[in-house]
């Protein structure tokens, strides 16, 4: 694909087929698990505050991306869009901090 002209997309495959497979091949192992063990659990799993809190910034993080480059900059998210992640990151580092000394 580089060699066509589209570096984006070489890049975007370089990183998006290793996820799907990934994403996949864990769904459809865990999937046969549970129809096996015929249960709705798996494996009872319960987060640290740490991880749930990564969660959430996580997909606020992507749900941002989404709103401010589809409804607000029409698919383009301007250089300026950076210092609004770094605060969202700095967000994420105080919240971390104070769940782990509390």
């Amino acid at each position: 694909m580089a060699r066509k002209g589209m570096p984006d997309m070489a890049t975007t495959a370089v990183f998006s087929g290793p996820a799907f497979n990934l994403l996949l091949g864990l769904g459809l192992g865990f999937w046969a698990l549970q129809r096996k063990n015929h249960s709705d659990v798996i494996a009872p799993l319960t987060l640290i505050a740490s991880v749930e809190i990564g969660f959430i910034f996580i997909i606020a993080n992507c749900l941002f991306i989404v709103v401010f480059s589809w409804l607000c900059f029409k698919f383009r998210l301007p250089p300026g869009y950076s210092y609004f992640q770094y605060s969202l990151y700095f967000f994420f580092i105080v919240i971390s901090f104070k769940s782990a000394l509390s």
